[in-house]
């Protein structure tokens, strides 16, 4: 029952970070300085959360620290610097429907390297995913703009990304390791990595005192990073990586819902159809037993 409450919550939350990511981005906020904050802020919450809780550490040694690398550019700033530009080009809802793709690729990559079985309800439930990408990113009314159907696909490669995270943090992780001081590692070197590259290229964005929405948002989206992370990060060592995936189908719907309160965003009656079959999509593509 945890675990749902768990994938609930993170679906919500995230799903609200889309419309967040939007309005920064209509600040012109460089995606380089966005990501940087986002981790930089994440990294600071967490580093609280692990002095608070003596349980859990920092131990780290060289192994760790290229894994925690390579975690950290494949899970986190990559996928989240591509994200920040598609935001520039998409609405909120489209931005968080591109997140079901997650759970259809972390099945694909598990079964491509012997970690999941195949099964044809599964199957069934990846085809339902597509097939509701395809009901979304294919009618003109849909993404009226030619441009953006470049950013959808640009937003799907995030989503390949994180399926490739979930996967590496399964097999690499056990249920011993600590969800928090994971999600720290990737946001502390995502933070080094694009802090000389941000002051380089002045990608950098100062903070103001007093704050106004820009600063609000931004930090609003390093406390998100900071929770829903680590959430994940327990779901994908307790429960394996198909079960933490599912929190996509319930960020698209959250992401729609926030999308059409914050921005009065309008969907036609093809993107709830679609939204439809992707639980249909849930039920089907079941976590494997442990």
């Amino acid at each position: 029952m945890f675990p749902i409450f768990i994938l609930l919550f993170n679906g919500i939350t995230w799903g609200l970070s889309f419309s967040i990511a939007k309005i920064v981005t209509n600040f012109q906020a460089h995606p380089f300085g966005i990501t940087f904050w986002q981790s930089f802020v994440a990294c600071i919450i967490l580093f609280i959360f692990i002095l608070y809780d003596a349980r859990k550490n920092l131990f780290i040694n060289l192994k760790l620290l290229f894994l925690y690398l390579q975690l950290s550019l494949i899970g986190l700033t990559i996928p989240s610097i591509l994200f920040y530009y598609g935001a520039e080009h998409l609405p909120a809802g489209i931005l968080s429907i591109t997140v079901t793709l997650v759970p259809i690729l972390t099945y694909a990559i598990g079964y491509l390297i012997g970690q999941e079985v195949f099964s044809f309800n599964r199957l069934i439930g990846v085809i339902l995913g597509i097939t509701s990408i395809l009901i979304i990113v294919l009618p003109e009314q849909n993404l009226p703009e030619p441009h953006q159907v470049f950013w959808v696909f640009v937003t799907c490669f995030c989503s390949l990304c994180y399926a490739f995270q979930s996967v590496l943090v399964s097999v690499k992780f056990s249920q011993k390791d600590s969800p928090i001081a994971m999600a720290f590692w990737m946001n502390f070197f995502s933070s080094i990595i694009l802090l000389p590259i941000v002051i380089k290229f002045d990608y950098f964005i100062p903070l103001k005192l007093p704050f106004s929405l820009l600063e609000y948002s931004i930090l609003s989206l390093g406390i998100i990073e900071a929770i829903c992370y680590s959430l994940l990060m327990y779901l994908i060592v307790k429960s394996g990586p198909l079960f933490a995936s599912q929190v996509g189908y319930l960020v698209t719907l959250s992401g729609i819902i926030w999308g059409i309160i914050i921005f009065d965003e309008v969907l036609s009656i093809s993107i709830w159809v679609a939204v439809l079959l992707l639980f249909i999509g849930i039920y089907l593509v079941k976590p494997k037993e442990t």
